[in-house]
């Protein structure tokens, strides 16, 4: 809880150290890039919570009698 908490700090830190050594059309990319990854990391999420459950009772299902 305490990184999720800490997260937008340390991100500011990190751009506040990086953005001065990028040029504009650099600094133009991130915006779209922070979208991207955090649109890809809430679909990894779902895959965790939905598919996963899924694939393991199938695993289970499948493997032989003696395997727990």
């Amino acid at each position: 809880m305490a990184f999720v908490i800490a997260l937008p700090y340390v991100l500011y830190q990190v751009w506040a150290f990086v953005a001065p050594g990028l040029y504009v059309n650099e600094k133009r990319l991130v915006l779209p890039l922070v979208i991207a990854s955090s649109l890809l990391f809430l679909l990894e999420c779902l895959c965790v919570f939905l598919v996963f459950p899924v694939v393991f009772k199938f695993m289970a299902s499948v493997a032989p009698e003696g395997v727990a």
